[in-house]
Formats: structure tokens, C-alpha cells, sequence
């Protein structure tokens, strides 16, 4: 599956991939629609690398139906190809764009943990729960 919605405490967050297309996108709107009252819809980008002009219509679509209902819209675990598309595109100001640790397995929190830029932002968001 190329997008997979889960919705949960006012939030949505969809995981998308490079390969998503149309089709897949397709089923965002009426999920989002469905779950009622949201306080964000978030977009996991961790396995996209990179962005066609058709993903990025697809993001803006989704922007201007959360626009109607004041939901902001954020872009989570951005991969450099991707900001730079957006960044040239003068989309970057249109979306929150964060880290977001908790979208990330186990083992991919431990394969951040060696690498040392990401090393304390990783530490930090593992000891949370226990300070």
C-alpha cells in the first residue's frame, strides 16, 4: 500500500510513498471527512525521496480542504529532495514542516541514534516518557 491513514486524538497522519499516484490519494479526502473534528492532518514523508509535480498537487489539494475548516497541515520527516522541490516551488510557507520521531519503528530510531547529527534529537525523544 502506497498511503496508509491513521487517525487518532484529533490527528491524522498519512504515510505516503514515492510510488503513491492518484488513485491512492483518492481515499484521503473521505477518510479525513469521516473522522470528523481533526486538529491536524500530517503527512509522514519519511520513504518519499522524491515528489512529482501530480504529489504535489495531491498535498495542495488536501491543503485547500483543511483551509476550510482552519486545520493546519503538516509535513513530517521531509527528506532533502523533497524540500528542495518544495523550497523552489515557494510551497515551503504553505505547511508545517517538522521532525516527528514518533512516525519511526524501533530499529529505525536506532539506526538514527548512530548517525551524530541526529543522535540527541533521537536520545531525547527515546528518555521523554521517563523525565
Amino acid at each position: 500500500m502506497n498511503i496508509n491513514t491513521s487517525i487518532k486524538d484529533g490527528r491524522a497522519v498519512i504515510a505516503v510513498t514515492e510510488d503513491a499516484v492518484h488513485k491512492d490519494y483518492a481515499e484521503i479526502l473521505p477518510a479525513l471527512e469521516k473522522a470528523g473534528q481533526l486538529d491536524e492532518v500530517a503527512f509522514d514523508l519519511k520513504q518519499m525521496y522524491y515528489i512529482m509535480s501530480s504529489q504535489i498537487a495531491e498535498l495542495l489539494g488536501v491543503k485547500k480542504w483543511a483551509a476550510k475548516g482552519n486545520i493546519p497541515v503538516a509535513l513530517l520527516n521531509v527528506n532533502p529532495g523533497v524540500y528542495q522541490v518544495l523550497e523552489m516551488t515557494n510551497l515551503l510557507n504553505l505547511f508545517i514542516i517538522r521532525q516527528d520521531y514518533s512516525c519511526y519503528s524501533l530499529d529505525e530510531l536506532m539506526d538514527m541514534f548512530n548517525s551524530p547529527e541526529n543522535a540527541d534529537a533521537v536520545s531525547a525523544y527515546l528518555s521523554s516518557p521517563y523525565t
